[in-house]
């Protein structure tokens, strides 16, 4: 029996669909995550927009993998996030802070989604010296 082109295309949008469900969010381990909000990890601040842009970031010079600073004072940048998957952690977040290294050195990290006291935070996957998860404040 032939299958019309109908149906062979109607399959393969809803497969490309599924393996993309997939690497963004893994094996159903967390549901389809909307990181847009303010989020805070002690004096570490993101405000996370719904257009793609971190409207304020005001973290430590720790965030980053290569910094040289293991705490720092927290300072201001603006920057973009984008949706991911890791296979080598889980669904999360790459979040790129402009000037972050100096004139226009970005950084870009990832942050994963974690389960922890029964809510979802963001937690830092850098090799970070205190990784303090961001936690939802308002969104």
């Amino acid at each position: 029996m032939k299958l019309s082109r109908h149906c062979v295309a109607l399959s393969a949008a809803v497969g490309a669909v599924a393996a993309l469900a997939f690497l963004l969010f893994g094996r159903g381990s967390a549901p389809a995550l909307n990181p847009v909000g303010n989020w805070s990890a002690a004096d570490e601040t993101l405000e996370i927009l719904q257009d793609g842009r971190i409207g304020s970031a005001t973290v430590a010079e720790s965030f980053c993998v290569g910094s040289q600073t293991e705490f720092g004072t927290p300072r201001p940048y603006a920057g973009t996030w984008k949706l991911a998957h890791r296979n080598d952690s889980g669904p999360g977040m790459y979040v790129t802070l402009d000037g972050y290294f100096g004139l226009g050195e970005p950084c870009t990290t990832y942050l994963e989604f974690v389960k922890k006291d029964g809510e979802f935070v963001l937690s830092p996957t850098a090799d970070r010296p205190v990784r303090i998860p961001f936690r939802r404040v308002s969104g």
